[in-house]
């Protein structure tokens, strides 16, 4: 479960009143940077199960001792 904060806190959402032709310029950015998110995503997952599934992860947990676990 997540840890509550102690302060309150609140979130305002206002339209973005923009031109047209700036609407269409942070669509094609947004757009970039969600591919871009995806890939570097994909990219991490796919090293971190390439990690796991080497034997050599599982000797460098077993030498690093218990402090190495949580």
């Amino acid at each position: 479960m997540a840890k509550r904060s102690q302060t309150p806190s609140f979130t305002l959402e206002l339209p973005l009143r923009v031109e047209l032709w700036q609407e269409h310029i942070l669509e094609k950015r947004f757009e970039a940077a969600r591919f871009m998110y995806n890939a570097l995503l994909h990219k991490g997952m796919k090293r971190l199960r390439r990690m796991w599934a080497d034997p050599r992860y599982e000797l460098a947990k077993q030498v690093s001792g218990p402090e190495g676990k949580k």
